[in-house]
């Protein structure tokens, strides 16, 4: 019984990444052609055969992530700690980050504790950032039908508000495959309100992530036992990355894209196209701490 519910997990899984994916990107033409759904615009495969990334940074950058104990929020400290391009990081959240002191590549890393509930109190914690990285999310298991709406939802938007006011210059989200805010389902419709009211806020620029099955290595630590088998069934299955993503590449994308020009100031990254920039992505093996390198 459990294997079928598996497969069937599986297989949806697929035919909604499909059918969003080719909804979206077969209408992207050349690589001069964007697709918009209102202000968002979608990156096609097309426009990323020639990626061109800043490499000129007269400074260097200041950033926060909310969400840095989740797994995308983890993968992403492990790569700002290795940009040098990147000066102060700032984890904000309920709980304290654990970083290794005795890494220099951690020194430019603090901690801010919050509470979610007093959001107005904390102002000031969201001054100054050039750069945000928006990794917060629950499941409806662990925090039931309201708590998850909270979270991925109303701390979401309400962190936003306050990185806009403290000038926050590039935000960056991560919502889901198939988000729509007129779907019949909690999950998508959730993460589609939160990318329309993201876009609302006008931020200079804005990059929305629509992954499909995020590959965790090792699992989550609040993972159901239908996610971590439907993990590692399609590791092996999915060699291409048409309907997942490792959480490694997500965070390396979404790093790198920090420095990458785009045609337009609202972005929707999917599946498809996060993998692609991956291969193409500068990782933290070769931009080490030097802030003069760029990625290529």
């Amino acid at each position: 019984m459990l294997s079928q519910q598996i497969w069937t997990l599986v297989f949806l899984g697929v035919a909604i990444y499909f059918g969003f994916f080719f909804s979206t990107s077969s209408k992207s033409g050349d690589s001069s052609t964007i697709v918009y759904t209102g202000k968002l615009a979608h990156v096609s495969l097309e426009q990323l055969d020639n990626v061109v990334f800043n490499q000129n940074m007269d400074k260097k950058l200041k950033a926060f992530i909310l969400g840095a104990t989740g797994a995308v929020g983890k993968e992403l400290v492990k790569v700002l700690a290795a940009d040098g391009r990147f000066e102060k990081v700032t984890l904000i959240g309920r709980r304290e980050v654990p970083l290794n002191a005795e890494d220099a590549n951690y020194q430019k890393f603090e901690n801010q504790l919050i509470d979610f509930e007093k959001l107005d109190e904390y102002k000031d914690v969201f001054k100054g950032h050039d750069v945000g990285f928006s990794a917060l999310g629950t499941t409806r298991k662990k925090s039931g039908a309201e708590g998850f709406y909270k979270v991925d939802h109303d701390y979401v938007v309400q962190t936003a508000k306050l990185a806009k006011e403290g000038g926050c210059a590039h935000f960056h989200a991560v919502t889901t495959a198939g988000a729509n805010k007129n779907s019949y389902f909690l999950y998508p419709k959730t993460k589609g309100e939160v990318e329309e009211e993201l876009t609302d806020m006008n931020f200079p620029k804005l990059t929305i992530y629509r992954p499909a099955v995020l590959l965790v290595d090792g699992g989550r630590e609040d993972a159901r036992l239908a996610e971590a088998i439907l993990q590692s069934v399609l590791k092996p299955l999915d060699r291409l990355r048409w309907f997942s993503v490792d959480v490694p590449l997500l965070a390396k994308v979404m790093v790198s894209n920090c420095f990458r020009e785009t045609p337009s100031r609202f972005e929707i990254v999917d599946n498809a196209a996060m993998n692609k920039l991956g291969k193409q992505a500068n990782g933290p093996s070769t931009q080490g701490n030097n802030p003069e390198s760029a990625a290529q």
